[in-house]
């Protein structure tokens, strides 16, 4: 009983399958890249518009929609993994190969999943959240005192100026 695989003969119709896996993949990743910019738009503008307190829940929201979108994720990754184990299924010999691997094709989707929630919501609190601190944290480094420094020497017009003002007139008599 060996691990290795029969070498993968496709017929047409799981060619098929396989264009339709990656047609799905390539289409929810341009869905994920295109909800992604649109959240960092919004964000901005929001930044530009809102006040820092209706900011936070703006982020409180989104956070929840990332936690949904993680949740559509593992639905297309249990479809894309049925379409998968459907081709899997029809190789010879894959059964007595998948009994002795340790990691299970399910928590390999769970794991995915867990690393695309966690990066989801890094980057929501990166766009949203962080930018609301920097915000809120600007008063207060412009209120800091400035580093002290030797004042600026005046020009020599200045004190051609300054002297010719403060001289008394010489009596000429």
């Amino acid at each position: 009983m060996s691990l290795r695989s029969a070498p993968v003969v496709l017929s047409r119709g799981d060619s098929v399958d396989v264009a339709w896996a990656t047609l799905l993949l390539l289409l929810f990743l341009l869905a994920v890249l295109l909800l992604l910019s649109a959240l960092l738009l919004v964000s901005v503008l929001l930044l530009l518009l809102l006040s820092p307190v209706l900011l936070l829940l703006l982020a409180a929201i989104l956070l929840l929609l990332l936690l949904l979108l993680r949740a559509r994720c593992s639905l297309f990754l249990q479809l894309l993994g049925h379409l998968l184990g459907h081709l899997r299924d029809r190789v010879p010999g894959e059964q007595e190969a998948q009994e002795h691997m340790p990691v299970s094709w399910a928590s390999e989707q769970q794991h995915a999943a867990t690393y695309l929630l966690a990066a989801s919501t890094a980057l929501g609190f990166v766009v949203v959240v962080a930018p609301v601190d920097v915000l809120r944290l600007l008063p207060f480094l412009n209120a800091l005192p400035a580093s002290p420094r030797c004042p600026p020497r005046p020009s020599r017009r200045a004190y051609v100026r300054r002297v010719q003002c403060c001289e008394t007139p010489r009596d000429t008599q």
